[in-house]
């Protein structure tokens, strides 16, 4: 009996394993079949930090900087590989992160305190200090209402509200984001553009001469998620040069 249940065992994990990956797309798919295009608009909406990341010469007081990386890089390997919570958790996961690192930039001491487990602020309190960041209330993507919008929207994935989780319920839903309808993937593109334009923008109050020595092509590519009336309002407000 208990060899018969050992086998059934073994087939499941089998099956399981069996339909796990085939939802997953190929490497080959993914970097020189008809999904290449999406992998390259993914990569190219987050290409900014990576390029800022790349240059950074900062030495910086808190820790966050590189969890913000590390929860974007998360978030774009679990996206492709179809672990929609996972992908929308560590976007919210970076963002969050953002927030502490502008913080805990401008206040060493309570850094330092933070490290020893002796301070620490609600997810409130580190956007507030956001939202009054001198510079920032006037750039119109980091308004109160749209950042309150985008945080309602990431936290529905990570405290599992009943219209994420209906959405994944067996192994054949796990669907690679590459995968969506254009309609859907545009959807997930203009989240992740909303997050990357804030950490960056969030980047530039830290260093506003961040990529100022950084050739030109490298330059306008860390912009490229701004629309036009953006970049300017990022030039001006933040002194960005």
């Amino acid at each position: 009996m208990r060899a018969l249940h050992s086998q059934k065992l073994i087939e499941e994990k089998n099956a399981f394993i069996n339909e796990l990956y085939s939802s997953i797309p190929t490497k080959e798919n993914i970097i020189e079949g008809e999904l290449n295009q999406k992998a390259r608009r993914l990569h190219e909406v987050l290409f900014p930090i990576y390029i800022m990341k790349h240059y950074n010469g900062n030495i910086f007081e808190s820790e966050y900087f590189d969890m913000i990386i590390s929860n974007l890089v998360e978030a774009e390997s679990a996206l492709i590989l179809g672990l929609t919570n996972a992908g929308i958790s560590s976007l919210r996961g970076a963002l969050e992160s953002s927030f502490k690192f502008l913080y805990y930039e401008y206040h060493p001491v309570e850094n330092r305190l933070h490290n020893e487990g002796k301070h620490s602020l609600s997810s409130l309190d580190y956007r507030e200090f956001f939202y009054n960041f001198p510079g920032l209330s006037n750039i119109s993507f980091s308004s109160r209402s749209i950042v309150e919008g985008l945080w309602s929207y990431l936290c529905r994935y990570v405290h599992c509200d009943f219209r994420v989780l209906k959405e994944i319920s067996l192994v054949s839903d796990i669907s690679s984001v590459l995968l969506y309808e254009e309609k859907d993937f545009k959807q997930v593109l203009d989240v992740i553009k909303l997050i990357v334009k804030l950490i960056v923008s969030i980047f530039f109050c830290v260093d506003s001469f961040w990529i100022q020595n950084v050739e030109k092509a490298y330059f306008d590519a860390t912009l490229e998620a701004f629309s036009t009336a953006e970049r300017q309002e990022i030039l001006q407000e933040l002194r960005v040069a």
